[in-house]
C-alpha cells in the first residue's frame, strides 16, 4: 500500500504468513516493519485504537532486536494515519463482537496517529 513515491524508501509486500505486512529498506538495509488495518469508520469517531497486544509484543520486539522501527498504519474512512510501536501502551480485554473468546489489546490514544504524509520526513533520518 505506501509506495517507494509516498515514503522515499523500498517497500517489500510480505507474504500471508508473516506477522507484519511490509518491510522498509533503503539500499538494501532494512530500516522498518509495517502492519496495516482498516476501520470503516471516521478517524475521529473513538477516542482511542485497539489492536491485538501479542502483535504488538512481536513487531516491538522485532524492532527492538534488528534495532529497525516498527509501524502500524490505519486507513480510516477519512484518511490514512500511522504510529510508532515502542514502549508499553496500556491494555484492555477485549470480546469480539458474536464471539465467546477474549483478547487483551493494546490500547493507543488518537493522539499518537501521525498523518502518513509525515512517516516520509521520519523515515529520511534513519
Amino acid at each position: 500500500f505506501p509506495s517507494h513515491d509516498m515514503l522515499g524508501v523500498d517497500v517489500t509486500n510480505m507474504d500471508n504468513f508473516s506477522p507484519w505486512d511490509w518491510e522498509f529498506r533503503v539500499n538494501n538495509k532494512l530500516i522498518g516493519i509495517g502492519e496495516y488495518r482498516r476501520r470503516f469508520n471516521d478517524f475521529d469517531k473513538y477516542p482511542d485504537f485497539q489492536f491485538s497486544k501479542s502483535k504488538f509484543d512481536i513487531m516491538r520486539g522485532k524492532g527492538a532486536f534488528q534495532n529497525i522501527m516498527a509501524f502500524m498504519f490505519v486507513e480510516f474512512d477519512d484518511g490514512f494515519y500511522y504510529f510508532t510501536i515502542k514502549g508499553n501502551p496500556p491494555t484492555q480485554i477485549m470480546q469480539r463482537n458474536g464471539e465467546m473468546r477474549t483478547e487483551e489489546v493494546a490500547v493507543i490514544p488518537k493522539e499518537s496517529f501521525k498523518d502518513v504524509k509525515e512517516l516520509k520526513n521520519e523515515l529520511c533520518y534513519l
